[in-house]
């Protein structure tokens, strides 16, 4: 692991609750922050926890068979964005509902969004020649 794949791994799960949480802070009360604060330390916990229980091994997974383009890390953030919405989903079983799916998607694009950004850091090389493409490392 070089140090832009390990700066990928501190700064990509904490992206997508830092921008809410910021977005919240400009346009909520201070008695509404008490509140949102909470929620949002849960998400950086449970962001960092997915990223250190189940990102790490599809890293390794994915360097090991050579899977490094931007579409593979998009289906695997999305499948571990996707993992708390099903927990609940398994949790409520008796009771499923159209809100239960919601979590799911909610977590799936949250995982879509820290993936591209851990990719962007992490394995992408960036050509500086003429034709400016994007090109992953190996």
């Amino acid at each position: 692991m070089n140090w832009r794949t390990a700066l990928a791994f501190v700064t990509a799960p904490a992206i997508v609750p830092l921008c809410l949480f910021l977005y919240v802070r400009a346009s909520s009360t201070p008695q509404e922050m008490a509140r949102v604060q909470i929620t949002y330390a849960f998400m950086f916990v449970i962001c960092y926890g997915l990223a250190v229980l189940v990102g790490m091994p599809m890293y390794h997974f994915m360097r090991k068979h050579g899977y490094h383009r931007i579409p593979h890390y998009v289906l695997g953030g999305a499948i571990i964005g996707a993992v708390p919405g099903v927990s609940l989903l398994l949790a409520n079983l008796p009771s499923i509902a159209v809100e239960v799916l919601v979590p799911i998607l909610v977590g799936s694009l949250v995982g879509v969004f820290s993936a591209v950004v851990f990719w962007l850091i992490g394995i992408a090389e960036f050509d500086t020649g003429s034709n400016k493409k994007i090109e992953p490392t190996r």
